[in-house]
């Protein structure tokens, strides 16, 4: 989750023409890695660090860099991450999972079984078997915020090998 939104960030921050002046105004670059560690504060201090984030922005010496930044800010980080996802769903304080590797490994997994362009009954069926079933194990242990633990062979298994 956070690596996806750090992407998220830095090509909104790259679209808004902001990212090419990181490393040459020191205000700019703490503004902008006060961005990329925003959701790594706990969920009620999330308002008070974009208060924190507006306020470094007056810090920033030119006027058309301090205008971009807070359209930035104005018209994207307020109303879609703060209004519309909210800090409950954004952050990350805490958490011992704060990736998407599980989705990652399931994405590699149906790429394994499945040919490129499969028969749809057979993809159905594939599904079911190799990632639907399995995976109701590990989503019970993702919303309950548990690690995974690797299955064990079975001492048969571990004997022939």
């Amino acid at each position: 989750m956070c690596y996806a939104i750090r992407v998220k960030y830095y090509v909104l921050l790259s679209d808004y023409g902001l990212m090419c002046y990181y490393n040459t105004d020191m205000a700019v670059t703490e503004t902008i890695h006060l961005y990329l560690t925003w959701n790594y504060l706990p969920m009620k201090e999330m308002k008070a660090g974009l208060r924190r984030i507006r306020k470094s922005i007056k810090d920033i010496k030119k006027k058309e860099l301090r205008i971009k930044f807070r359209k930035f800010h104005d018209d994207y980080m307020k109303p879609f991450w703060l209004k519309k996802i909210t800090p409950r769903r954004l952050s990350v304080h805490g958490l011992t999972r704060r990736s998407t590797n599980d989705l990652e490994s399931l994405h590699r997994k149906m790429k394994a079984f499945l040919p490129e362009r499969p028969y749809f009954p057979r993809f159905l069926h594939h599904l079911k078997q190799n990632i639907f079933i399995p995976a109701t194990e590990v989503l019970g242990l993702i919303s309950t915020n548990q690690q995974l633990q690797a299955k064990a062979k079975p001492k048969q298994e571990r004997r022939n090998q």
